[in-house]
């Protein structure tokens, strides 16, 4: 959460009420405290008890996802009270930005707080603060406008369905949206789970089409065209910054992964057999159980809602390697203040981080949404691997020199570098230049490697990584 937006909102301690100081006071410990499980909306009760309260006296009914906007406010898609609710993380107050409480569908054009919602299933944000909702059960993507606060819906007819891509997206039937996404350029991924497919709105022209799956539930394998690969049941989508797509393939247990580079889908995480194989073990062969909600972080790191094995977990593209980060495996609840790894969830679907680094969890049937600290504190340490290269600043925003030292170079060098996905994003032919001034140019935040080639047939090639702020 942007604490220095919560200093900015801070107003003279004799104005505060009680539940508003133990809420900041509550933030401020937690925020020192470092991958400590908190619960900031829920009482663990299903049901609704009205708005305008703290959002930890507020009950939810199956809370299946959440978001977090630019300044730290939460959202939460409010499943079985068909709403979308809003905390304000300057007060803790929770209010209902979208939904009556009925579900239903009672038309488009009229402020949100007005619209009745059917069974949200998720949400995502774009960078204007939109709020876009999986309005499942109406078989529609709703739109609610930052400024305005009026909905609208910006795909699906409301008769569940498919009829086909290619089309206006407000044209196209959808079966059951379950999971979204939002990328820079405003192009809107949805898991569309019943037509066993993932789509794409593109905003520029209002068109939907496939991305991936062929519209048939099942498994026929990796390495294809991802519109003829069969998907089960995706119920999340996330798409990183570079446009690769990651699928939470849930019924195949799997976590899917369209890559820009080729074209083609391949399974990043699960062996397709539901389970659990340990922490801190490869990715690629490593065992899901029903993964939901899909969030991938500025610093590259991909979390998923492992549902069934009540679990948070991370996959560390630099390393290939999985890591728990809340749950201990256990179905319940076993209170807060504790270690997130040592806290038990309770069927968690969705999961998403703020730019701070803190967490949120869709808790689901805690009832509860949590909040832990530090989620990326532990980005890999910048460490070349051969001490005759050295890298200034490092991390860098705009540029950073490269010196080369007791390493004999020749018209034919060259240094290249490559993203976390190991592939190559930028040549520079260095010739006999031992200093070298690598720029950002239009390469994203995240982790980078690079490699040089000295141009000599007996040179083993060095290499090292860096991080673009």
């Amino acid at each position: 959460m942007n604490l220095f937006a919560f200093r900015n909102c801070i107003k003279p301690s004799h104005l505060f009420t009680g539940p508003i100081i133990s809420f900041l006071l509550f933030l401020s410990s937690f925020n020192s405290s470092g991958q400590i499980i908190n619960t900031i909306a829920g009482d663990s009760t299903s049901g609704y008890n009205g708005d305008n309260i703290q959002s930890t006296t507020a009950e939810l009914y199956d809370p299946y996802g959440v978001a977090v906007d630019s300044v730290g406010n939460v959202y939460i898609a409010d499943w079985a009270n068909n709403r979308i609710r809003k905390i304000t993380i300057s007060t803790g107050i929770i209010t209902t930005i979208a939904g009556t409480g009925t579900p239903g569908y009672n038309g488009d054009g009229i402020l949100a707080t007005t619209a009745e919602l059917n069974f949200p299933r998720s949400l995502a944000l774009d960078r204007f603060n939109n709020v876009y909702i999986a309005d499942a059960t109406n078989g529609r993507i709703r739109k609610v406008n930052a400024t305005t606060g009026m909905i609208s819906t910006v795909a699906g007819t409301g008769t569940s369905g498919y009829n086909g891509d290619n089309i206006l997206a407000t044209n196209a039937q959808v079966n059951d949206p379950v999971g979204l996404c939002v990328d820079f350029n405003l192009n809107i991924y949805i898991a569309d789970l019943l037509n066993a497919r993932i789509r794409k709105v593109n905003q520029s022209n209002d068109t939907i089409y496939t991305v991936a799956g062929n519209g048939t539930a099942g498994y026929n394998g990796d390495y294809i065209a991802p519109t003829a690969a069969e998907l089960k049941g995706p119920s999340g989508v996330a798409v990183d910054e570079i446009g690769n797509i990651f699928i939470a393939d849930t019924y195949n247990n799997r976590i899917r992964m369209v890559g820009v580079s080729t074209g083609l889908i391949f399974t990043i995480c699960g062996t397709g057999v539901a389970g659990y194989s340990g922490n801190n073990v490869f990715a690629s062969t490593s065992q899901v159980n029903g993964p939901f909600g899909l969030f991938e972080d500025q610093a590259g790191f991909l979390y998923y809602a492992d549902a069934g094995n009540n679990l948070i977990r991370k996959i560390d593209h630099s390393t290939g390697l999985v890591h728990n980060v809340a749950g201990n495996l256990q179905s319940g609840y076993d209170g807060d203040g504790i270690l997130a790894t040592s806290a038990s969830l309770n069927y968690p679907t969705g999961v998403c981080i703020a730019h701070d680094g803190t967490g949120y969890i869709a808790d689901s049937y805690n009832e509860r949404v949590r909040v832990i600290s530090g989620f990326t504190t532990d980005v890999p340490s910048i460490i070349n691997s051969s001490t005759n290269i050295a890298i200034y600043p490092n991390p860098f925003s705009y540029s950073a020199t490269i010196i080369i030292n007791d390493i004999n170079t020749n018209s034919n060098s060259s240094l290249s570098v490559y993203d976390i996905y190991g592939q190559e994003v930028k040549r520079i032919i260095i010739g006999t230049n031992k200093h070298i001034t690598l720029n950002r140019d239009n390469l994203p935040s995240g982790m980078y490697f690079y490699k040089l080639d000295a141009g000599a047939q007996n040179f083993a090639p060095v290499s090292g990584k860096f991080v673009i702020e």
